[in-house]
């Protein structure tokens, strides 16, 4: 075959293939478009938070995970990757509902003593709603002791938390027992932090006891892992049936802690009865 006929076959093939050639081209510069639309809009979503947050000073990119700078210094992860988006607090949504509540209950949200209370609330707020931003897996730490399988208690740990249902608050103390696996523990104030975490935000008690026992089952991976909580009700007590002494109590139970004999002996050291 001459080199004129190779070249003329080699054309048609190429002339053939056309179609998918440019459907091929034209899929990478589409998808490639949708990613820089994607990570504009991103951009722009956070930089208009940014103004309106007093935590955050500026906005950065990396690894396509979109981050922002905090004014003490330190750089959080947004995780705002198509379903998973964290939550900044808006001060002045938090303010201008309020305003409306004040409003709308018929007071004068321009009177005297409560002027500022639209800013006093959001203020407190961003502390008793800490734990729906928060990152708490990124703090929390274990490390290594010689303790196979001897049960650690800990009691009686104060909360306070907000009914989600109602807005009003609720507290008590939550109590855990665990038992630890391949020699590692978690500190006792690392386990405060996790009560607090899962009490700051809107929640339900039922919700908050199992939230807590399987955080602690799938980061420090006890061989058991109970926890108690008993709290008082607001929304019991000054609402509704109105009975002040009620007390509630829920548990959650992972591992050999659902084993008769380990759970009576862990709820007997914890001193309480469900």
């Amino acid at each position: 075959m001459s080199s004129s006929s190779v070249a003329f076959h080699v054309i048609k093939l190429c002339l053939g293939r056309m179609p998918i050639l440019l459907c091929l081209i034209c899929t990478l510069l589409l998808l490639n478009l949708c990613g820089l639309y994607f990570r504009f809009s991103c951009s722009s979503i956070i930089a208009s938070e940014a103004k309106q947050s007093p935590l955050i000073k500026g906005v950065a990119t990396g690894r396509g995970l979109l981050r922002f700078a905090r004014n003490d210094g330190g750089l959080k992860d947004l995780g705002f990757m198509f379903e998973n988006r964290q939550v900044v607090m808006d001060n002045k949504k938090i303010e201008q509902g309020v305003r409306l509540i004040i409003e709308g209950i018929g007071e004068d949200p321009e009177r005297e003593g409560l002027r500022r209370t639209p800013q006093r609330v959001a203020e407190m707020y961003r502390d008793l709603f800490s734990g729906v931003e928060n990152n708490l897996e990124a703090s929390f730490a274990t490390y290594p002791v010689e303790n196979q399988d001897e049960m650690i208690l800990m009691r009686d740990i104060p909360f306070y938390s907000f009914c989600e249902h109602h807005l009003l608050p609720f507290w008590g103390s939550v109590s855990l027992a665990y038992i630890p696996n391949n020699n590692r523990i978690a500190g006792f104030s690392t386990l405060i932090r996790v009560v607090e975490h899962f009490a700051h935000r809107p929640q339900i008690q039922e919700r908050m006891t199992t939230q807590i026992c399987e955080f602690l089952n799938d980061n420090l991976k006890p061989a058991g892992i109970l926890v108690v909580i008993r709290a008082h009700h607001l929304c019991i007590s000054m609402r509704g049936v109105k009975k002040e002494q009620s007390e509630a109590i829920t548990s959650s139970m992972r591992g050999y802690l659902r084993k008769q004999a380990t759970r009576l002996e862990a709820l007997n050291l914890l001193k309480v009865s469900v």
